[in-house]
């Protein structure tokens, strides 16, 4: 079973997440806030199945609604790396 590790700059972009949906509803941020930190079982599951190559290097990512967790696995943890919203143009994501 693997240790999955939030990088400084995960944490900071849930952060920016639960700032600006809270704008909106407080009840819908915790909700999604709630819903992207609950993927955590996903990578330490029994049955977890690495999901599709980013591209780039060897990081990977696993899609919760309208958000992508950047990740990348070695024997015994997987670091989170960064969270970016599906609706934002991909071109402007940077590892």
């Amino acid at each position: 079973m693997s240790q999955v590790i939030w990088t400084h700059r995960a944490l900071k972009d849930l952060e920016d997440i639960y700032d600006f949906i809270s704008l909106d509803s407080e009840v819908a941020t915790l909700n999604v806030v709630s819903e992207i930190l609950d993927c955590e079982t996903h990578f330490i599951g029994e049955t977890f199945l690495e999901g599709p190559k980013l591209g780039i290097g060897n990081y990977h990512y696993y899609i919760k609604n309208n958000y992508r967790l950047v990740y990348r696995r070695d024997n015994f943890s997987i670091l989170i790396i960064t969270i970016f919203d599906t609706r934002r143009n991909p071109d402007k994501l940077i590892l």
